[in-house]
């Protein structure tokens, strides 16, 4: 019930902001609640994991997503040829 309604308290543009989507976090903790299981395991996610990054947001901190590698194992400022990559062109 609390992942509910924290879940559809926070502004949609802190939803963006941590780049979730509220409706769809909303809908899952509503369809969990039909199981104990299922809603447990939804709203655990939701409390410790999602709720945090969206909180960050709204506070207007910066988004630290958890358990997401980034994408190609780069830094964000690196470019795909950087200075430790194997694909020749150097000294």
């Amino acid at each position: 019930m609390w992942a509910l309604l924290d879940a559809a308290s926070r502004p949609e543009w802190a939803w963006a902001l941590a780049g979730r989507r509220r409706v769809l976090w909303v809908a899952a903790i509503l369809v969990g609640a039909m199981t104990l299981a299922v809603g447990l395991v939804v709203s655990g996610v939701y409390l410790l994991r999602i709720r945090p990054e969206v909180a960050a947001a709204e506070a207007g901190r910066p988004v630290e997503r958890r358990g997401r590698g980034r994408a190609g194992g780069r830094a964000p400022d690196e470019e795909p040829g950087g200075p430790n990559s194997s694909g020749g062109g150097g000294p």
